[in-house]
């Protein structure tokens, strides 16, 4: 298909070198399409930490048992309210990858220089 022919000629013109890449890619026009910051937040509550149980999939990952976390952390609940959840957002954002990225500041990942 075209589109497996167009990752093969990335790859040959580029020879796996994401630095090359971007350097091509600078002579290209790029957009960037933001969410409202609100809407994404209340996004990220209602899939990350309801709909996929982020933050206790993370503490059943990453810490030896609930205990643990909670010795460490004696004022984060595991499923937190939506109130419960903003309030103490960048502790989440601290111990939990899915939810930093999903709650971020866009200018990490775009850079503070928008022109």
């Amino acid at each position: 298909s075209d589109h497996k022919n167009y990752k093969a000629h990335i790859r040959k013109s580029f020879n796996n070198s994401s630095h090359a890449f971007f350097e091509a890619a600078r002579a290209y026009w790029c957009f960037t399409i933001l969410r409202d910051p609100v809407s994404r937040l209340m996004s990220a509550y209602g899939n990350r930490v309801q709909h996929h149980n982020d933050i206790q999939n993370y503490v059943e990952r990453s810490y030896e048992s609930r205990t643990k976390f909670r010795l460490r952390y004696p004022f984060l609940n595991l499923h937190p309210s939506a109130n419960e959840f903003y309030e103490n957002l960048a502790f989440y954002q601290s111990i939990c990858y899915s939810i930093w990225h999903h709650t971020v500041s866009v200018s990490q990942f775009l850079g503070s220089d928008l022109t």
